[in-house]
Parts: structure tokens; C-alpha cells; sequence
């Protein structure tokens, strides 16, 4: 998202806990994107707007879509009105899921 970014520009990120999920939140002020666009952007070696010329491989947003996925979230792509996009990653909360990772594993 960095080298999509305008020299000019911002990157905002958030996070938040709301109705039983943990939200991640990237957004930037880059270039303009169609709808087109978005469904482009998480396809491997795909890259969207005037990223197309650039020196990235269009890979990021696709691994990081498959390990959300991976993981029983998910992500999701909306174009901002002045150009630019959000990312948003969600993950389901389980309370059995936090307990289980402070369980201490083999003597440790």
C-alpha cells in the first residue's frame, strides 16, 4: 500500500473490537480505482490503476488475503470517493481461541 500511496498523500490505520470481531483497518489516499479494479486486487500477480507500472509483483494483497482466510477472517476492499483504498481485515473473536494460546505448552 506504501508505493500506491502519493507522494502528497496519508495512510490511516485503525483497529477496533465491534460485535464480536477484531478489526484491522488500512486505508490510503492513492490513485482512483474501479470496481474493476478491486476485484483485480486480490488476485496473485495482479495490480490495479497506475500501480500497473511499477516494480511491484501484485502479490501482497493476495497472500494476505489467503492467510486471512486461512485463519476464518475476512478481507475486504472498498475505493475511497477522492482516490485511494481501504483495507479492511476481520477476524472472528473466540474467548476458547484466546485461552488456548495462554496455556502454557510443553512445561514452558
Amino acid at each position: 500500500m506504501l508505493s500506491s500511496t502519493t507522494a502528497a498523500g496519508w495512510i490511516e490505520v485503525s483497529t477496533r473490537y465491534e460485535n464480536g470481531e477484531s478489526i484491522l483497518e488500512i486505508a490510503n489516499s492513492g490513485h482512483d480505482l474501479s470496481s474493476e479494479d478491486l476485484d483485480r486486487l486480490l488476485q496473485p500477480f495482479r495490480r490495479a490503476g497506475q500501480a500497473r507500472v511499477g516494480t511491484s509483483t501484485g502479490l501482497g494483497l493476495s497472500i494476505i488475503h489467503n492467510i486471512v482466510r486461512a485463519h476464518g477472517g475476512r478481507l475486504t476492499l472498498h475505493a475511497l470517493l477522492d482516490g485511494g483504498l481501504t483495507v479492511r481485515v476481520t477476524f472472528p473473536h473466540s474467548v476458547g481461541n484466546v485461552e488456548t494460546l495462554l496455556e502454557p505448552r510443553d512445561g514452558r
